[in-house]
């Protein structure tokens, strides 16, 4: 928890709102429905609900951030657009389907780019069932209403995502009529898909629910990962795919039941994920694990049975072509070893000697690197090629510099000598 809130603390610095309130949840997340007083205080300093409340970033904020570190800080200023009046302005709304298109609309006649948003919700309100238009290119016009798929969604709180391709843009909640907007005519229509042959419609949306997704288009399909069915409430981590040329939907990589797979990327709702030169790219995400929790006792309320939900902070890539997932956010830099250490404690019946323990602090190892025993840092430094070499007083140096400083002092206490 103090980890994250010094993560928390350093974002809030750096005027990273969006950071400072992911740091912070993790820290409110951790502390569960525990009553311990550090933890509680802990808790109470994350502010979690606070941070969570902004924009990111906040107008309130932006007068106190100061550009302090250059390595880490690009220096921007973000202005409020000013819109004409139109036919209105959208209401406040979060977790609503949205898309950026540019081309010819057949209504104003005019190649135009133009953002669109549909649906989304507000509180414990009834989500919204409408849908808005703005001109990037003219912003004087003002945002204009324009139509919202007939859709019956399983839950009224389910979130979903437009999948772009061409002039059409894909809304899907699971079920078999896919619901296809016509960015040139302004239009909303349906069309009908199947299953692959031998895969049953019922195991990969069971419920006809589908939501909390992530979706990208690479050539003529449409990629799904991630997000919640009718009957898995903590995520998933399957691959689904609709090809628009056949209308024929597969479950291309994964399971859509839960699992632990560690050669797949861990089972998630609101994953990000685009598609570049092959590749489909996943980062982020959460496994509900609350949600799980109540769908499966029935509670209402979180007590200190309650789970803790899992949070990504991972990034992984999916060949096309090979078919292969590629865990991108290990470290393959980090050094590998072969060899093999004891540890020794001090309790009745080990192997633990005092004279092993009290040694000279020149010769000693920090786990498979040594020390230089000259000035003592650490490092894979080279062994003294003299007497001493296989014994237990070997020294070794960082350099040659130490090496002659002191290679007098080595053969004194050592007994070293040239071989």
């Amino acid at each position: 928890m103090k980890a994250f809130l010094r993560q928390a603390s350093i974002f809030n610095e750096l005027g990273n709102s969006s950071a400072t309130a992911s740091a912070a949840w993790d820290c409110f997340s951790l502390a569960g429905n525990a009553q311990n007083d550090t933890i509680l205080k802990l808790d109470g300093e994350c502010m979690a609900e606070k941070r969570l409340q902004k924009r990111h970033p906040d107008p309130e904020d932006v007068s106190k951030i100061t550009y302090s570190d250059a390595a880490l800080q690009v220096r921007s200023v973000w202005n409020k657009l000013q819109m004409g009046k139109g036919n209105g302005h959208p209401a406040s709304r979060r977790a609503f389907a949205s898309v950026v298109w540019e081309g010819m609309e057949r209504k104003v006649r005019k190649f135009i780019r133009t953002y669109y948003v549909f649906g989304g919700l507000h509180g414990t309100k009834k989500p919204h069932s409408d849908g808005w238009a703005l001109n990037l290119r003219d912003l004087k016009q003002g945002w204009r209403k324009v139509p919202h798929p007939k859709v019956e969604l399983a839950r009224d709180t389910d979130t979903h995502r437009l999948a772009l391709q061409g002039d059409k843009a894909y809304f899907f909640v699971g079920q078999p009529d896919v619901h296809v907007f016509n960015l040139q005519t302004v239009t909303w229509s349906t069309m009908r898909t199947t299953m692959r042959r031998g895969t049953s419609w019922a195991r990969v949306f069971p419920g006809n629910r589908f939501e909390a997704y992530a979706c990208a288009v690479y050539g003529n399909t449409i990629y799904y990962f991630g997000g919640v069915d009718g009957s898995n409430r903590l995520g998933r981590n399957a691959v689904v795919a609709l090809a628009l040329t056949t209308l024929q939907w597969e479950v291309a990589s994964g399971k859509v039941e839960a699992n632990n797979d560690p050669t797949l990327p861990g089972i998630r709702e609101y994953p990000v994920m685009w598609a570049d030169q092959g590749k489909l790219w996943v980062a982020f995400g959460n496994a509900n694990r609350q949600a799980e929790w109540y769908h499966r006792t029935g509670e209402q309320t979180l007590n200190k049975e309650a789970p803790i939900n899992r949070t990504y902070r991972d990034l992984w890539s999916y060949d096309l072509k090979k078919k292969q997932w590629l865990d991108e956010s290990r470290d393959t830099a980090a050094q590998t070893f072969n060899d093999l250490w004891e540890l020794s404690i001090e309790v009745p019946g080990s192997k633990f000697k005092e004279s092993d323990f009290e040694v000279d602090d020149r010769f000693s190892k920090l786990g498979p690197w040594k020390r230089c025993f000259t000035c003592g840092s650490v490092g894979r430094w080279l062994t003294c090629a003299g007497a001493c070499r296989n014994t237990d007083q070997a020294a070794a140096f960082c350099g040659v510099e130490c090496q002659k400083k002191g290679w007098k002092d080595h053969k004194e206490v050592n007994k070293c000598r040239k071989v």
